[in-house]
Order: C-alpha cells, then structure tokens, then sequence
C-alpha cells in the first residue's frame, strides 16, 4: 500500500524533531566529555603530590609503612564506577564484565551510577547498591568525599573504572588502591622526612585516607569523560543514521510529490478533454 503523502510529511517532521535531539545530546555530550578530561591533568596532580606525601612519611615509621586499618574494618570492596544515564552503547557492559572477571568473595561489590546499577542487576553483578553518578566536573569533589567517608571502614579497596588514553580509546581497568601498593610505602631515598605536627601512624592514616579520596576522585573524572564519549560516539552514529533515513524519506517525498502533480495533471487534462467534446 502507497504511503500518503501528508503522512509521509508528518513522518518527516518527527524524525526531524528526534535528529535535533539527538544533535543537542551530541553537543552536550561533547562539551560535558572535553570538561572531564581538562580537569583529569587537575586530579591527576593532586593525586602525585599524595603519593610524594606518603613516600616521604614512610621514613618516619618503623618498618612497614603501611597503616593498621580501623579495628572495624573487616572487608574488602570492589567500587564500580558506571554511568547515571544511558545512550552510552556497551560501555556499562564492558565494566561490569570486567568487575565479574575480577571479583573474588567475599569482597563487598558498590556501583555509582543509576542506568549501570540497573544494568549490573540485569547482568547478574551481585552489589549492594552504591551512589548517583554525577553528570558534572564540580560534582565531582563531593561525591568523592561521600564514596571516601562510606570507604572509611574497608580494608582493601579495588577500583573498575573506564580511562581514556589517546586517541579517544577507551580502556576498561581495575585498579588496587588498598592496601597502599608496596612502592608508596617504601622510603623515599631523594627527599628528606616531611615536618609534622602528628604522631607517625596518625599521620600516615590521614595521608592514606586523602589517598583514597584522591584515587577515587581521579577514577570518577576519567569514567565521567569516558561515560561522555561513549554518549558521543553513540549519538554520532544515531545521527548519521537518522540522517540516512532522513534523506531517504525526503526522496520518497520528492517522488510521491511529483507523482501527484502529475495525477493531478492527469485528471485536468481529462477533464478538459472531456469539457471539449461535450461541446462539439
């Protein structure tokens, strides 16, 4: 059956109204994913000058530099960093594939993100819930320091999150951030002991915390620049496709149009005909 032409027209109209969507999430994307990734070199920074902190507190304690964890802590946690929305293709998959390769009982399984939370149960992640994601770099900071507070008690704490290395690729890593690897709690050879005001092993468990604060800060920045540009990629292809079937639709436009002008024609030349031999 020939489509009508005023309905072929109202097809045309919301498939346009669904690319100017998809063209202002592209843009969006866009902006929130280059936001991200200026502000990772920000986190990255602070991030090194608490590792050169715990290095040079390590020559003030006696042999292991690393701190007795908190008498209630009793378990490990693998914190997976997902997306808060979806449009992202397969990047909250990829995640939960590799948090599922590495978990290992009994340790603790948190997510942040809504739309990943609800995918890691569709998949079958075992979790105990987690936190929003944030959509913006000034969140960042704060949700952080709410990660870190619920963190307080873990004895060890692993990381899943997405990195973007150059050339807009994307890597799927984990990440051990406690116990403090081995090459933080050796004495730094180069730099003398830091002036303090607080007892070594007071020191170091503060130094330690501000670490994983700072770990977990770095590891949000870099999913919400990757969460972004896997929304960019999805959305481009979104748009050339729409586009496609934009340019098709115009073309059946075209020829169904043209197709009723000369209908129309048709039945005008009939009728003149047909006024033209009533008068003879």
């Amino acid at each position: 059956m020939t489509e009508s032409l005023p309905h072929l027209r109202g097809h045309i109209a919301s498939l346009s109204e669904f690319h100017n969507l998809v063209q202002a999430l592209r843009a969006l994307a866009g902006t929130h994913a280059r936001e991200a990734q200026d502000a990772l070199a920000g986190a990255s920074s602070y991030l090194a000058t608490i590792e050169e902190a715990i290095s040079r507190a390590a020559a003030l304690l006696p042999g292991t530099a690393q701190p007795a964890p908190p008498p209630e802590a009793s378990q490990d946690v693998l914190l997976v960093v997902l997306s808060e929305y979806g449009f992202v293709g397969g990047h909250n998959e990829r995640l939960i594939d590799k948090a599922r390769e590495i978990h290992r009982a009994p340790e603790r399984v948190l997510v942040v993100g809504r739309h990943g939370k609800m995918t890691a149960t569709e998949m079958g992640l075992a979790h105990e819930g987690g936190f929003s994601m944030t959509t913006q770099v000034g969140g960042v900071a704060n949700l952080a320091r709410e990660i870190n507070d619920v963190l307080a008690w873990a004895s060890g704490v692993r990381i899943v999150f997405a990195h973007r290395r150059r050339g807009a690729h994307i890597e799927y890593v984990a990440k051990t951030v406690l116990p403090l690897p081995q090459t933080l709690t050796e004495p730094s050879q180069s730099a003398p002991a830091p002036l303090h005001h607080l007892p070594p092993d007071d020191l170091m468990r503060r130094l330690t915390s501000e670490y994983l604060f700072a770990e977990i800060a770095l590891a949000l920045m870099d999913g919400l620049a990757c969460e972004n540009a896997a929304r960019l990629r999805a959305m481009e292809t979104a748009n050339r496709n729409v586009e496609d079937k934009l340019s098709a639709l115009r073309q059946k436009e075209r020829v169904l149009n043209q197709e009723t002008i000369t209908e129309e024609l048709m039945d005008l030349a009939t009728g003149v005909e047909a006024v033209m031999q009533a008068g003879k």
